[in-house]
């Protein structure tokens, strides 16, 4: 179940980043707005969320700041609320 709802997360974060990359190139007046604003990242999850076994600046949050850096966005680096084992009730 973690596990689907980790692809489902993933899979709308890369959907939005994408749509974004597309309204930069395409120069969409409303999104060069958005790209002189400071965002935040907030990632809430389990041991998923937090990539256990891989280097933290290659972990999901940690990845996903990095490609919207790339596109032209200001991310302060992301806050990972996780701990390995939390359930839904928990989180």
């Amino acid at each position: 179940m973690f596990l689907f709802v980790n692809c489902i997360m993933k899979s709308i974060t890369l959907l939005i980043a994408a749509f974004l990359l597309i309204c930069i190139f395409t120069n969409s007046k409303p999104v060069l707005k958005m790209l002189a604003k400071t965002y935040t990242y907030l990632a809430l999850g389990d041991s998923y969320t937090i990539g256990e076994t891989v280097p933290a600046n290659e972990n999901f949050p940690n990845q996903t700041v990095q490609l919207l850096r790339k596109a032209g966005f200001d991310f302060k680096s992301p806050e990972i609320i996780a701990k390995t084992g939390w359930t839904t009730d928990e989180l």
